[in-house]
């Protein structure tokens, strides 16, 4: 007997898919053009280049603050009265909070105010990761005299801030002061601010970026028109 079950038609799979897009094709495309895509570079690569090298610059300068000496507390520490106990951990501790209510008193706008009606101070921001460590960062116009200027402003809240801790420390009775070298010690500070912006390097090498995807763009609309 013969079999009459009907054989299934196999698709060539060799036939080109019409979705596919052609390489070759596009290639080609953008070759022709090329003139188009390089005006397009061309441009975005000058006025990035303009503002890089028109715009106001602008720096930064760091200071990192820590705890002062252990051995500046070992009188103040004694002088504390009641049952705390008094060791070195009590004088670490003391050390830490001295150093926390200065970075309060750096971080309050109410003393940033007086530096940044000057025209060339654009910022100061406080930062505290650790209670160990508060850094200060400055940013001007003008890089000569930043680290003058963020050492002036530290100095001056120091002031105030000494002022409220020994009227709280003579409140409980310790008559030994704050001193200024209790406040704290400088872990780290640059001798000269680091240009922050602009990043001329990095703004050319997005307006080379940005014009290059521009042009490739307006040459397949153009194409496809």
């Amino acid at each position: 007997m013969s079999s009459n079950i009907p054989v299934p038609h196999m698709p060539n799979n060799t036939a080109p898919d019409a979705d596919e897009i052609d390489l070759f094709e596009l290639m080609q495309t953008l070759w022709q053009e090329k003139l188009l895509i390089i005006l397009f570079t061309l441009v975005c690569a000058g006025a990035a280049a303009a503002y890089a090298f028109t715009a106001t610059p602008q720096y930064s300068i760091a200071m990192t603050l820590k705890p002062a000496s252990l051995s500046l507390y070992g009188e103040f520490v004694a002088g504390i009265q009641g049952e705390q106990q008094k060791s070195i951990a009590l004088g670490q501790k003391t050390a830490e909070e001295v150093l926390g209510q200065l970075k309060n008193n750096l971080d309050l706008n109410a003393h940033k105010v007086s530096y940044l009606k000057e025209a060339h101070i654009l910022s100061i921001s406080v930062t505290a990761k650790t209670p160990q460590l508060v850094t200060l960062q400055l940013t001007t116009l003008q890089p000569g005299s930043a680290a003058q200027t963020l050492k002036s402003y530290v100095d001056a809240v120091s002031v105030i801030t000494l002022k409220e801790l020994n009227s709280f420390v003579q409140g409980l009775g310790n008559p030994t002061a704050i001193t200024q070298e209790m406040l704290y010690t400088i872990d780290s500070m640059p001798s000269q601010a680091s240009l922050v912006k602009p990043k001329k390097s990095l703004i050319v090498a997005l307006g080379i970026a940005l014009g290059g995807m521009l042009g490739l763009f307006a040459a397949l609309i153009r194409s496809a028109i």
